[in-house]
């Protein structure tokens, strides 16, 4: 045993603790993984994006004349109207189902 120069006692002999170095680099590790699964996720919502909706968005209040951009506001009625299609489409499946799962 060695006095550092902070008077704490050091253990030269064990050197530093292999599991606790092994415990920190799986966190890194699932800390990457999570990271690249959002950015998985946030490329396949914009790939989703691009392909139901190919006209762009206008990151302005008013889009320039030229382009046919999407106001903000008419982006949100877009996606007003694709929530209630896919909501009419899951009540109508949900009822399909009731109507062919047996009576009792």
């Amino acid at each position: 045993m060695m006095l550092d120069r902070n008077n704490k006692t050091v253990d030269h002999n064990n050197g530093p603790r292999f599991d606790k170095h092994l415990e920190e680099f799986y966190s890194i590790c699932d800390q990457i993984e999570l990271n690249l699964k959002t950015a998985k996720l946030c490329m396949q919502q914009c790939a989703s994006s691009q392909q139901y909706l190919p006209i762009p968005v206008a990151t302005s209040q008013q889009p320039p004349p030229e382009t046919n951009a999407l106001t903000y506001n008419q982006y949100l009625e877009v996606v007003k109207l694709q929530i209630g299609y896919a909501k009419d489409i899951h009540d109508t499946l949900i009822c399909a189902a009731q109507n062919i799962s047996p009576s009792e």
